[in-house]
């Protein structure tokens, strides 16, 4: 028994998630696994013969999976990009890919942030890519593609965001009670931060609480949510309350208790499996 998943990045090949693959915490798979759902897993194995593939999501480590779901999400951006100004100037999506998006893979391997360089003026990646070939010669509609392109990359550079999640307890058994968590979880959200970083703190079960952080670069998010749980830490215990981290972005921390979903997503349930 297990939980059937489509790779969104091997063309759409089926792997089985066994059961016991699911999480390292003896839970109904019904909590796990959901239809439609995006999923960070690792191959276990693979049998050529047959056809298959076995899956894991408990043996994906939290840093790993971190770094995985922002490489995906700047791999679809850069595909979106090509489509739009493809359709745009209506030209085969293969024929921009195999001048701009794929020899960027191949020399930078994060084409994404070579766009977006490009576009802030670091770098003028127009000098290295060539759009005679290969495939259709598309030299007649370079001026045009270009700037299609930078226009669609500047757009997607404010809308790609890295979402980051750590779980804290905090509470206090002194007079202050509710309050002075109140209190604490107050000065967190109104410490200054970086432009583009969002922090929002929501209650799960008390005294569990989860800072998360929407911002565009990981190590500015990490860099917050750190700054958070500092200034949580300092103000509750100089209420006399306690405090204590449960789950770090980065994998530290007591994760025993995880079922609300740290980390990438939920179950996998028949599609949606990035491996």
């Amino acid at each position: 028994m297990g939980a059937y998943a489509t790779l969104l990045e091997y063309g759409g090949k089926e792997g089985m998630m066994p059961l016991t693959e699911l999480s390292k915490r003896r839970v109904r798979p019904h909590k796990l696994v959901r239809v439609g759902r995006t999923e960070i897993c690792t191959v276990l194995r693979v049998d050529p013969e047959k056809g298959m593939l076995d899956l894991s999501k408990r043996k994906v480590d939290p840093e790993a999976a971190a770094a995985k779901e922002l490489a995906f999400a700047k791999a679809k951006a850069v595909h979106g990009v090509m489509c739009h100004v493809a359709a745009s100037n209506k030209v085969e999506v293969e024929d921009l890919c195999m001048k701009v998006s794929w020899p960027l893979f191949n020399k930078y391997q994060d084409a994404f942030d070579a766009l977006r360089r490009h576009v802030s003026g670091e770098v003028d990646l127009w000098l290295e890519l060539d759009f005679s070939r290969p495939g259709r010669d598309l030299s007649g509609k370079a001026a045009q593609l270009k700037s299609d392109i930078e226009r669609a990359v500047q757009r997607k550079c404010g809308q790609l965001a890295v979402r980051l999640k750590a779980k804290i307890e905090v509470a206090c058994a002194e007079y202050a009670g509710i309050d002075a968590v109140k209190e604490a979880l107050s000065r967190a959200l109104a410490a200054p931060r970086p432009e583009g970083c969002e922090l929002s703190i929501r209650l799960i079960a008390h005294p569990i609480f989860v800072i998360i952080c929407r911002c565009r670069d990981r190590d500015t998010g990490v860099a917050a949510i750190d700054a958070a749980m500092e200034t949580i830490g300092r103000s509750i215990k100089a209420s006399g309350g306690y405090f204590r981290m449960r789950s770090h972005p980065d994998g530290g921390g007591d994760t025993s208790d995880d079922s609300d979903g740290g980390g990438c997503a939920g179950g996998v349930g028949g599609t949606g499996g990035v491996g």
